[in-house]
């Protein structure tokens, strides 16, 4: 006898949890459990493993995430992964790519997050087209509508972001206060990235600047290297541009303050997940998902 509500039972239907010939909360025990034992060679093996399995989630004691519980399927496998992180390059072929990126994660039932340091500031100039930069919010409305247009009519699970920026980027400002608008970016939730230099300048009440690559001045090493981390850049010795100048305190003042109003931003302690990387020899630094 099922130890779930009938008002869930019709939640999980109303979402499209349910297989064919499923009905009951142990009907989808069942399939997840078969399907995350069946990998193991032995079958005693896989039997110990898909009992354990079927007794947990059914008791409620343990359910996995939302992509397992609609895609493990022995006959039809899918997507079992809830969060990707997506990273892209300051070119219009790589920003769209990551749109195409994100697109088949929601399809899948999936989350992204991803950090946009690396886009130059909004309104500068690109001189491989004559024109001028989008920036970096213009690029998360792109990165918003499409998680509601793939998600839209998909009962189960809604498309969800998390866009992370650096506390060094001249648009930090801008990013902290796009939230104040509750109907807009409605499918994301957005972080600022705080190094530990930051927060000693906030301890010191001392000056911060926000600063990004001159690629005026280094076009070839920008298109070769640039890949947001600006630490790496400096200690190449290649030159950035301050854009502003402006108090630590007033910039952490201003996270606060839009948190209270909105829930965003959250903040990331940069320095301390890239200290803690495991896998250092992939990426030098960390970033989250939703």
């Amino acid at each position: 006898m099922t130890i779930i509500s009938e008002d869930a039972l019709k939640l999980l239907k109303e979402k499209n949890y349910f297989k064919e010939g499923e009905s009951t909360w142990e009907d989808i025990a069942s399939r997840v459990a078969k399907a995350i034992a069946s990998p193991e060679e032995k079958q005693e093996k896989k039997e110990e493993i898909e009992n354990q399995l079927y007794d947990s989630i059914s008791s409620l004691e343990f359910i996995f995430s939302t992509p397992v519980l609609l895609n493990a399927d022995v006959n039809k496998p899918g997507q079992l992964s809830s969060c990707f992180i997506c990273q892209t390059r300051d070119t219009i072929e790589d920003i769209c790519a990551l749109d195409a990126e994100f697109a088949k994660i929601f399809q899948k039932n999936g989350g992204a997050g991803t950090d946009l340091s690396v886009l130059r500031p909004s309104k500068t100039n690109v001189g491989s087209s004559k024109g001028y930069a989008g920036g970096v919010i213009a690029f998360m409305e792109k990165y918003d509508a499409t998680a509601d247009t793939m998600t839209r009519h998909n009962p189960s699970r809604k498309g969800a972001l998390k866009i992370n920026l650096q506390c060094w980027h001249p648009q930090i400002i801008e990013f902290c206060k796009c939230k104040e608008d509750l109907t807009k970016l409605t499918r994301m939730n957005i972080s600022v990235s705080l190094t530990d230099e930051f927060m000693q300048a906030v301890e010191n009440d001392k000056d911060w600047d926000l600063v990004f690559p001159d690629y005026e001045k280094c076009k070839d090493a920008y298109d070769r290297e640039w890949n947001g981390d600006i630490e790496s850049w400096k200690e190449k010795q290649y030159p950035i541009k301050i854009y502003q100048t402006i108090r630590a305190r007033d910039l952490l003042k201003l996270i606060a303050d839009q948190s209270y109003k909105s829930g965003d931003p959250g903040i990331n302690y940069q320095t301390t997940m890239d200290e803690g990387n495991a896998n250092k020899h992939l990426n030098t630094q960390v970033f989250t998902n939703p």
